[in-house]
């Protein structure tokens, strides 16, 4: 997407935690979106994140790199959530799969932020706030367009990928399910692994969002290094 697909921009009154303020835009069909502006490459996790989602069947918020702002900015297709009112008689068994799914998929992508979802007006489940996924906090520098590919595989050569870091995690997350949503639904969890494994994540070398502002091979060998643990 570009700024120029939007026909009205304007502040929200939310901060979207400590990577970007929030605004409203509204496109030439009248689509809302929030967009959230980030310092370094949270706005790209954000996309790949749901790029990912996607791949392995994880309900997440639809969004979108935006250029023309001079800075990193991602539009998140605008969710009308569910009512508090409707939300305190909401038969919350109707979205145990849908978390159990996004669960897995935050421990193998090392999104190690608070887990968050929202749940639409009718009652869908929907993933967001993935800005820390792909150790973003450990190589942060990593995602920029000044850092060379062989340093980005230097670096990450070094750490490994932290990929006993994400075993561990899998296996925390797994641990929670079990003790949370029964022994029964492990194969919801092991379902998205099984998925996640099996995925071809070459496509990320022709998404067109991504060129210019973010090294994309920096997700792409992550992925292998966790695909190949």
């Amino acid at each position: 997407m570009h700024i120029d697909d939007f026909i009205e921009i304007k502040e929200y009154h939310k901060k979207a935690g400590q990577s970007g303020k929030l605004g409203v835009a509204i496109d030439k069909n009248g689509k809302k979106y929030l967009l959230k502006k980030g310092e370094y490459g949270e706005p790209a996790n954000e996309y790949v994140y749901s790029l990912v989602a996607q791949k392995v069947g994880v309900s997440c918020q639809t969004c979108h790199l935006v250029a023309g702002f001079g800075a990193p900015v991602v539009a998140f297709e605008y969710i009308e959530a569910m009512s508090k009112e409707d939300k305190e008689n909401f038969d919350h068994d109707l979205i145990v799969v849908d978390e159990i799914k996004a669960l897995a998929l935050d421990a193998i992508t090392d999104q190690d932020d608070n887990f968050q979802y929202i749940i639409s007006e009718e009652g869908e489940f929907y993933k967001i706030d993935n800005s820390c996924a792909f150790s973003f906090e450990r190589f942060t520098e990593l995602l920029l367009e000044n850092q060379s590919q062989k340093d980005s595989e230097n670096f990450l050569n070094t750490i490994e990928n932290n990929t006993d870091r994400i075993i561990s995690m899998i296996n925390i997350a797994k641990d929670y399910v079990v003790k949370n949503y029964g022994k029964e639904r492990v194969n919801i969890f092991d379902g998205v692994l099984r998925k996640f494994l099996e995925t071809d994540f070459s496509f990320l070398a022709d998404d067109k969002q991504l060129s210019g502002v973010y090294k994309k091979d920096t997700y792409r060998y992550f992925l292998a290094k966790t695909t190949a643990m």
